[in-house]
């Protein structure tokens, strides 16, 4: 990029030949760079999704990940992990999951494992007062997974360390085991579809904690400027 626009600046373009010259180099480079940073971001999913792997296959061979059952799940509504009020919203997001599910998957029995047609949990306030029928519940097996397994470890990363360049692959490695138990038709497409949710699910936490950060950053520049302005009237 450097290139083209430092010609430009200094005045050394005088045709519309040599216009035409810096703008197929602006296209070139933005269209080199697109293809690098996607052939880099496809390696770094693939990472990210072959760790989840790993966790979820060493998990269900050990034995440390809990078997699903609704009254289990049931019980864990009330875990003392997470704070009421992050369940709630870990809940919402959560079914979010569940509605993007046809776009991760394509089979109709991993997608309607997503979805809990007759929700009855404690964490569903939050989205049934935000619901008008269109919202999506999540299974208990779902919401139990987000809740009890990821959120924990995710708050805990968000509140101490910021965002690093590979926050995501660092939250996948810090999970100590994943439940996948109840998620997908199958135990052949059920992995998959649970590493999927949880790349989704961690991106989705940084885009609300990036945008609840800059909102709070516009709101104390502008109380910033506001007695600065009160001062000088002073």
């Amino acid at each position: 990029m450097y290139s083209p626009t430092a010609r430009t600046i200094k005045g050394n373009i005088r045709t519309n030949e040599d216009c035409a010259v810096s703008i197929v180099a602006y296209a070139d480079t933005l269209k080199n760079l697109r293809t690098s940073l996607a052939v880099k971001n496809k390696t770094e999913h693939k990472e990210i999704e072959d760790i989840l792997l790993e966790k979820i296959f060493n998990s269900e061979l050990n034995g440390t990940a809990k078997q699903y059952n609704q009254d289990d799940h049931h019980s864990n509504d009330q875990a003392p992990s997470v704070a009421s009020a992050s369940r709630s919203v870990a809940y919402n997001l959560a079914g979010f999951l569940a509605y993007k599910g046809r776009t991760l998957s394509q089979c109709d029995g991993c997608v309607k494992s997503l979805i809990d047609p007759f929700p009855a949990s404690n964490d569903m306030q939050l989205t049934a007062l935000k619901d008008f029928g269109g919202l999506k519940y999540p299974s208990k097996a779902l919401a139990h997974l987000v809740i009890n397994f990821v959120e924990p470890v995710l708050s805990e990363k968000l509140n101490f360390t910021g965002i690093p360049r590979d926050f995501v692959k660092d939250v996948m490695e810090s999970l100590d085991c994943i439940d996948c138990s109840g998620i997908g038709c199958c135990v052949e497409h059920g992995p998959l579809l649970v590493a999927n949710l949880l790349s989704y699910y961690v991106t989705l936490r940084i885009w609300f904690f990036c945008r609840r950060k800059n909102k709070e950053e516009i709101r104390s520049g502008v109380a910033r400027k506001t007695k600065m302005k009160l001062g000088k009237l002073t």
